[in-house]
């Protein structure tokens, strides 16, 4: 079973070399190595040049982007099975064997799996949940793609990427192909390296507004779905959009605003809290985030929650984590800091009897509240 690995590139010259090491060095043996470069002035093409005897084609033109350039890849490529990775990521080690093995299934038609993220010095390990990714499909494209791998008859039976869109055509060509129920199989490893500073990256309000246009897109041409059900899918897709809108804007205050102290910022930030001491329900990212911006407006955490008990007893900035089943005496204002699970967390409160805006607040409101009060100053 032939894969076909397309590489982008557009002057790439201080990345290209480890990525394409991570494709030539793979324990599997019948890989077909694309290389579509758009142009390159920096040194790329003599990277290119330098393992162009491992290279099944390669070439070296303009194009009319990233997507352009993955059309011109499927084009050539004659495997069973295409990927694609960009010439600032790379491939875990020995890991196309056991995406051919996944193949072997002759029913699935996308092999998909973990990817580890690279920004500024850190690295994080993004997770393929299905039942998340699913739920969620409508909104976000969940699947990762540099570590996605497509039979090739999906491109030829519901086309390339739609190159109107230059950010999230591969959000618009996977939701084309699940619409058909097609078989996803999920492997529970990292498969690919992803580095930040990509297109997807730079301008997140653009994208967040091309991929709206992508999701409406694909309610609107869905056949199984009434006319009804399409108007709901439309509010609630316009609705998430500028959920997410706040976030990134929120994103962008924290690194530029309240963590470099500047006064006003905080001064705005502050009048959002009306309590005096809060505790904060999640420990993870975004619990860490809510800490941090309590700590920046001087205001104390006096308490973390959790329902995982691994994190039971572990330490944050010298404040234990619990059990919520003590939180039923508790005094001070609680803030859900979860994304994934602010509703279950929200009934959770409820059934002990606390009472929204008095006894609890959701981080997704305080994030409005901060965003428009930093705008309105």
């Amino acid at each position: 079973m032939r894969i076909s690995i397309i590489t982008v590139s557009y002057n790439s010259a201080g990345t290209i070399e480890r990525t394409i090491k991570s494709v030539i060095q793979q324990d599997y043996g019948d890989v077909e190595y694309i290389v579509i470069d758009g142009g390159s002035t920096d040194g790329t093409v003599d990277v290119i040049r330098k393992y162009e005897k491992k290279i099944f084609f390669w070439l070296s033109e303009p194009d009319e982007g990233i997507y352009d350039a993955m059309n011109k890849g499927i084009r050539r490529a004659t495997g069973e099975i295409i990927a694609f990775l960009n010439s600032d990521d790379w491939y875990q080690k020995n890991i196309l064997s056991e995406v051919a093995e996944q193949f072997q299934d002759n029913n699935t038609q996308i092999v998909c799996g973990d990817v580890y993220y690279h920004q500024e010095g850190n690295t994080t390990k993004w997770h393929v949940n299905e039942g998340k990714v699913r739920r969620q499909i409508r909104f976000r494209m969940g699947f990762f793609h540099p570590a996605m791998f497509a039979r090739k008859n999906l491109f030829e039976k519901y086309g390339g990427f739609d190159t109107k869109y230059r950010i999230t055509a591969d959000y618009d060509w996977l939701l084309r192909v699940y619409d058909r129920h097609v078989k996803i199989a999920v492997i529970d490893k990292v498969l690919t390296n992803f580095s930040d500073g990509g297109v997807s990256t730079k301008d997140e309000i653009r994208q967040l507004d091309e991929r709206m246009q992508v999701s409406v897109s694909a309610v609107e041409r869905n056949a199984e779905m009434t006319e009804k059900e399409k108007a709901e899918w439309r509010k609630r897709i316009e609705f998430q959009n500028d959920n997410d809108k706040y976030i990134c804007k929120m994103k962008t205050i924290l690194k530029s605003r309240i963590l470099e102290k500047n006064p006003a910022i905080l001064s705005r930030t502050r009048e959002v809290f009306r309590q005096a001491r809060y505790s904060v329900f999640g420990c993870g990212a975004i619990g860490r985030q809510v800490a941090a911006i309590l700590n920046a407006v001087d205001i104390p955490v006096t308490q973390i929650w959790d329902n995982n008990e691994k994190n039971w007893g572990k330490d944050i900035e010298g404040i234990k984590i619990r059990d919520p089943a003590y939180m039923d005496d508790w005094k001070d204002v609680v803030i859900i800091a979860s994304t994934d699970y602010e509703e279950e967390i929200e009934a959770q409160l409820i059934e002990k009897g606390f009472v929204r805006d008095v006894h609890y607040l959701r981080y997704s409101d305080l994030r409005r509240r901060i965003v428009d009060a930093v705008e309105a100053g």
